[in-house]
């Protein structure tokens, strides 16, 4: 899997620059793509026709129009994990930029070891990450086992509710029921498999979950369920 990145700066020499180091980060067999926004306007445009689709946001701070922080700002609500690096030279905004939670900063002019810094780190979280991947609306979706709360079915649809945000995609979760129990879920019922690491209390009925919401626990599934959380709770001691 790729790791996807926006560029966003409103000058090519900029841009250009950094382009070099990103095309010669991946000579080493290292797999990034990249799309360049020329403001933070077109940016935010792509974001509300394509959504959340890049790993991290590399943003100038001073632009034209809508700057980088306020940029990175609308980004950080539509999109709660992405990782934002501020390209700058201007120590003074340093302050303003905390608000939307970077993860870094690159100083002009890009320095190719900086930057392979970064990438490197966010390559190793990626690739260390257990990620359920599926496709809906022709986009790819890759979410971490660790941020799925539970599942359900819903007629056609597979429901993945996290802990920031629900997805959904066709499909039947007996399809996937295999995939999920070897990363730490149990099938409470036909329709519902929940990650056992978000239990807060249990009962023969049902399960509640620790953001408070319940999902029921059918007679098929009961002792299955027992066994499996049992199991878990015991690995954790």
């Amino acid at each position: 899997m790729a790791l996807r990145i926006a560029v966003c700066d409103d000058e090519n020499n900029w841009i250009n620059e950094l382009e070099k180091c990103l095309l010669r980060y991946n000579e080493n067999n290292n797999r990034i793509d990249w799309e360049v926004f020329y403001s933070g306007e077109e940016l935010l445009k792509y974001f509300a026709a394509h959504g959340n689709v890049f790993d991290m946001l590399i943003t100038d701070i001073e632009m034209s129009g809508i700057n980088g922080v306020e940029t990175a700002n609308r980004i950080r609500e539509l999109d709660k994990d992405i990782s934002i690096i501020f390209l700058t030279n201007y120590e003074k905004y340093m302050r303003d930029c905390f608000s939307c939670m970077p993860s870094g900063f690159l100083d002009k002019p890009v320095s190719f070891d900086d930057i392979k810094k970064i990438l490197d780190k966010k390559l190793s979280e990626t690739k260390n990450a257990a990620l359920f991947s599926f496709k809906y609306n022709r986009r790819e979706y890759n979410i971490p086992f660790s941020e799925i709360i539970y599942v359900n079915n819903d007629m056609r649809k597979i429901i993945l509710h996290t802990t920031n945000e629900t997805y959904e995609f066709i499909g039947k979760l007996k399809d996937y029921e295999k995939i999920f129990e070897e990363h730490g879920f149990a099938m409470t019922h036909n329709s519902f498999c929940v990650n056992l690491s978000a239990i807060a209390n249990r009962s023969a009925a049902e399960v509640v979950l620790k953001n408070g919401e319940i999902v029921p626990v059918s007679d098929s599934r009961r002792e299955n369920f027992e066994e499996r959380y049992l199991a878990y709770i015991k690995n954790k001691r």
